[in-house]
């Protein structure tokens, strides 16, 4: 299948990794301009099978090796787009796979790629997969709940977790977004939060959902410990 939209080009990136059973993950790098500045930082895309099927959250172009890994584990069926300001390399899957792209409603993809399903509580690629989609302003914002291994969250924007300067960041990025303070665990940045008009009520209703595990769109994977802290960062940033 061929897409008239252009593709963005393979940055480095890690192999293929199962998080949980059926439950992969890739480490990969972005890159962009803001203002006279190019930053480079790490980001997060997940994989998750069903039988022989695919679908790809938060996703990350993969080079030659790492595409046959992913046609290893078996068909891309669906490209999930959680937030605004991802979505560069949907395209690749869609246009090569043929995936099913699915998006929030009134969000749109930079390079104008069109959904064939609107992603929303009551509508979503699998059984078990659940949307807990953030009321925001004008950037439509969610997080996914898969509903296995007692309950995997994933993040797009609203909830990172660089608790390090990992190897996907630049020397020149990862020094400046320390001292930005964006590097530490389980950031909820307050002035994105304000600049979205995300309500505080949004973070702590997602204490309702039962999830043991989190793979945020940035940063470090939590793997059995994560409702506590994240319990403790949404209390801690909206402490009223």
């Amino acid at each position: 299948m061929s897409l008239q939209i252009n593709c963005a080009e393979t940055l480095a990136h890690s192999e293929i990794t199962e998080l949980l059973e059926n439950v992969f993950i890739v480490k990969g790098t972005y890159k962009a301009q803001y203002g006279d500045d190019i930053w480079q930082f790490s980001r997060n895309m997940v994989i998750l099978r069903e039988n022989d099927e695919l679908s790809i959250i938060n996703s990350i172009r993969l080079n030659e090796s790492g595409l046959k890994a992913l046609e290893n584990l078996g068909t891309v069926k669906n490209v999930i787009k959680l937030g605004s300001a991802h979505g560069i390399d949907d395209a690749f899957y869609v246009g090569n796979y043929g995936a099913k792209y699915w998006m929030l409603a009134h969000d749109e993809h930079e390079g104008g790629l069109r959904p064939n399903e609107v992603l929303s509580k009551t509508n979503t690629p699998s059984d078990i997969i659940s949307v807990y989609e953030l009321n925001t302003k004008n950037k439509p914002e969610a997080l996914l709940l898969l509903k296995v291994h007692g309950g995997v969250l994933v993040s797009c924007d609203s909830i990172k977790n660089w608790d390090v300067v990992d190897a996907f960041f630049s020397t020149e990025s990862g020094e400046k977004m320390s001292q930005y303070g964006m590097i530490k665990s389980l950031d909820i940045d307050l002035n994105w939060v304000k600049n979205l008009e995300i309500p505080a009520l949004d973070y702590k209703n997602l204490l309702k959902v039962e999830f043991k595990h989190f793979v945020p769109g940035h940063g470090t994977v939590i793997l059995n410990e994560a409702y506590p802290k994240i319990e403790d960062a949404i209390l801690t940033a909206f402490p009223h």
